[in-house]
């Protein structure tokens, strides 16, 4: 694969104004200059910026406008520890440091293990993982134990899991929003990664999935910076080609991310299949040549007026258009009925997927107990074209199909982190409501509409109970109505149904380098859409496969 990464970091200040020039010179007491004194620039309780002098003891160092907390020294000793409201260029003049310390002892702290065991998940530190400098966000996943990714097909599977769900900052992602989220991120935007083999009470119990988080970084620097990179792989018929462009803004109250992520690529795939009967046998042989275009949009905006609020919302877009060719061979032998027959399906159209993301978070108090109002709605949009043609006997069948899709979620929630001394508790009420609307014309037309509206509950509880055993249980309550409609058949059918499902994590870390982490959860395994819809789809003139127990 080759590869071209060209990054443009660009100290763009929102106006003219928004960065100055902070100067000056360090000596010690016999004004010799002092090298590699620090220049600390703090906003809030934040870092802002950081320098260091010259051999001459001289400095030149950028600060953004307004009150700044600066502290100028050279190991314990301070030369300058003062808040300034700088609103031009300022010349400090020299400053003296008595830099004769004495150093009774020196203390070596280590930094944090790249991977750190908690009772419910492993926590992979990629700020401390040194291999990831540079590299993308999926090469950073690509290391995290657990985890493996397919950067071709562009996703991640868990080890154990028939899935994984993103979540970004502990806000779960759509799965069309995180593919594009994880794609605007490097590795040097993210501090950590979270992954949650057996997801605990807090979501959903239905599905075999694993769960991981990411955590970005805070972004330390004022003003409008952004990134430009392109990626592209090319092999015989098959090209790959993503540009990401991401720019980013932050105030003393606001932050900005917006990014934008096309991907027009070609993927050619030979498939051979084989079905064995008791007294025959189905072979199929496949080749399809691909293109596709997708462009996508993922803008992340958060206002943050005081210590104790913030609000924010994440929006995402995407359009995705196939246009695929499949060539197939289709053979029956073994039986009275032997065949032979040639298929053709041409492929277009189009999926527009969007989601929002919109959340308020309240400290309570001063022990982090914490209010967190959530709301999520995805609207996902798919409408699909097929031409199939078979071809036997020197005759020849053509089938036109659309299919179209119109897939509806709001998800509320409102949850709250209840920290009591060494024991944290986490509580909340949750809706999840979804609305699938089907439409396929065929050698027939169907109208299907299925809605799901489920309402759940839950509390858990974690706690270090020793220095070397920690755990967590929690307990989610979950009602679920659901409602189905065939309108050509005229048929309904409708259900509700409702449960408990516990959840246990105990982990033992006998030492820095080992863990042990024993854990049980009851889950439910509802089917997905793709089951439920009573619709034919066809292989071949004499193949197709549907759900019978759904049909009238």
């Amino acid at each position: 694969m080759k590869k071209i990464l060209a990054a443009l970091f660009c100290a763009i200040s929102a106006n003219a104004g928004a960065q100055t020039i902070v100067s000056g010179k360090v000596v010690d007491f016999q004004q010799n200059p002092v090298d590699l004194a620090y220049i600390n620039v703090f906003v809030g309780d934040s870092l802002a910026a950081r320098g260091y002098t010259a051999q001459d003891g001289n400095f030149s160092q950028e600060v953004p406008l307004g009150k700044v907390h600066l502290q100028i020294g050279f190991f314990e000793a301070l030369g300058l520890d003062t808040i300034i409201d700088v609103g031009h260029n300022i010349n400090l003049g020299t400053l003296a440091i008595d830099t004769k310390i004495q150093l009774d002892e020196i203390t070596v702290t280590e930094k944090r293990p790249i991977l750190t065991q908690k009772p419910d998940r492993v926590v992979y530190n990629v700020e401390n993982d040194k291999f990831t400098q540079g590299r993308s966000a999926l090469d950073a996943i690509a290391r995290a134990p657990r985890l493996n990714v397919n950067k071709q097909q562009k996703s991640i599977e868990m080890i154990g899991r028939s899935g994984v769900k993103i979540m970004l900052n502990g806000r779960l992602q759509d799965d069309a929003s995180a593919k594009n989220l994880i794609q605007s991120l490097t590795a040097d935007d993210i501090q950590s990664i979270e992954i949650i083999p057996i997801p605990p009470a807090k979501y959903e119990a239905s599905g075999n999935y694993g769960m991981i988080n990411i955590v970005t970084k805070k972004n330390p620097n004022y003003g409008l910076s952004g990134s430009l990179s392109v990626e592209y792989q090319f092999f015989k018929e098959q090209y790959d080609v993503e540009p990401d462009l991401t720019l980013n803004y932050r105030s003393k109250k606001w932050e900005l991310k917006l990014g934008f992520t096309p991907d027009w690529d070609n993927v050619v795939n030979d498939v051979e299949t084989k079905y064995v009967y008791t007294d025959s046998m189905l072979l199929k042989n496949s080749h399809r040549n691909g293109p596709s275009h997708e462009y996508a949009t993922n803008d992340i905006v958060k206002f943050i007026p005081n210590d104790k609020v913030e609000v924010g919302t994440v929006f995402g877009f995407s359009r995705y258009e196939p246009s695929a060719k499949d060539y197939g061979t289709t053979k029956m032998v073994g039986s009275k009925n032997d065949y032979q027959e040639q298929t053709f399906t041409f492929t277009d159209g189009k999926t527009d997927n969007m989601s929002i993301s919109a959340y308020a978070d309240f400290k309570l108090s001063n022990d982090n107990k914490k209010l967190s109002i959530t709301y999520n709605l995805v609207n996902n949009h798919m409408d699909s074209h097929d031409k199939m043609d078979f071809t036997a006997n020197d005759s020849t069948i053509s089938i036109p199909m659309s299919w179209e899709n119109k897939y509806h979620v709001n998800n509320p929630l409102l949850d709250f982190t209840l920290p009591f001394g060494e024991t944290i508790i986490e509580t909340g009420l949750s809706g999840l409501f979804i609305k699938n609307e089907n439409d396929v014309d065929g050698f027939s037309s169907e109208n299907f509409n299925y809605t799901e509206n489920t309402y759940c509950a839950y509390a858990s509880a974690e706690r270090k109970i020793s220095e070397k055993f920690s755990g967590k249980i929690g307990l989610r309550y979950e009602y679920a109505n659901v409602d189905g409609k065939l309108k050509d058949y005229g048929t309904t059918a409708s259900k509700s149904f409702s449960d408990w499902f516990p959840t246990a994590y105990l982990a033992f870390n006998p030492n820095d380098a080992n863990s042990l982490t024993f854990s049980y959860s009851r889950r439910i395994q509802r089917p997905t859409f793709r089951v439920i819809n009573p619709f034919r789809i066809y292989g071949s003139a004499n193949s197709y496969h549907t759900n019978v127990f759904c049909r009238s």
